[in-house]
């Protein structure tokens, strides 16, 4: 009754319909659209103070899951090799989109947000994005430079129609050192996961690259490499540095996880 009387004061129009109530939004009140906000008009003029609390809150600890355990793992290692990680916006502007991309820019996803008016696509690679880390960090003077990151792209489910876009985790590596030293760490990333794997190199013709790889491993696809394009080095003015980069999709990655390793103990006597 009392929430009834306070939603009616506040021009909602509430009607006790088989005990939900049900309210009409005043056109000016464009901030209340979900049954939280109602909660919390109610809430907010009963008095915050008179809603009880207890004294204690209960918390259960989970233990860290797979996924977090390969992230933190991975990173360990990149770390080992000298790349630090970077985390940027998911956001990048036309004409980053097309350089990665063979689609025109119309085919990404995006956002009408204004503020965003020169970077509102959603990236399809995360190369774009550490470019422009690297490319920053060139101009402070911090060299040599070796970045990656681990995000989520967007790609639009055009085979789908209105369905949720295909969305994939990738780990991206960016360094402007020799395109055999980033070989080295893709071959020690992979063979840290499973020491077993075969990895391969395969020549690939890339739209951002000038020499390009697909990186294979077990007879699967699970990235690409290679030395970027000159239409990419003049978008960022690379002048004395060839960027290398080497995108891979973590769910490939995580696939490769084996069992635990067993070990046997060490003998009792020489």
């Amino acid at each position: 009754e009392e929430a009834l009387k306070i939603l009616s004061a506040l021009s909602f129009k509430p009607q006790n319909t088989d005990g939900e109530i049900i309210c009409s939004i005043p056109s000016w009140r464009s901030d209340v659209y979900r049954e939280v906000d109602l909660i919390e008009e109610v809430a907010r003029v009963y008095g915050y103070s008179k809603v009880p609390t207890e004294r204690k809150i209960k918390i259960e600890v989970v233990p860290v899951d797979a996924r977090q355990k390969l992230i933190e793992s991975l990173g360990t290692f990149l770390n080992g090799c000298g790349f630090y990680e970077t985390i940027n916006v998911d956001f990048v502007d036309n004409s980053v989109a097309e350089l990665f991309s063979k689609d025109d820019a119309k085919e990404h996803l995006a956002v009408k947000d204004i503020s965003r008016k020169s970077a509102n696509i959603l990236r399809q690679t995360l190369m774009g994005s550490l470019l422009g880390v690297l490319k920053t960090n060139l101009n402070a003077g911090n060299t040599p430079c070796k970045i990656f990151e681990i995000a989520d792209t967007f790609v639009p489910n055009h085979e789908q129609g209105d369905k949720l876009p295909i969305q994939k985790t990738k780990l991206t590596l960016v360094c402007d050192s020799d395109i055999r030293d980033l070989r080295g760490v893709i071959e020690g990333l992979v063979r840290n996961i499973d020491r077993e794997v075969q990895i391969d190199f395969t020549p690939a013709e890339l739209i951002w690259a000038q020499t390009g790889a697909e990186v294979i491993v077990n007879s699967r696809t699970i990235g690409t490499a290679g030395i970027v394009s000159k239409a990419v080095k003049d978008k960022y003015d690379f002048k004395d540095i060839l960027p290398c980069a080497v995108e891979l999709e973590y769910e490939q990655l995580s696939a490769l996880q084996s069992g635990a390793i067993e070990v046997k103990p060490l003998p009792r006597y020489p």
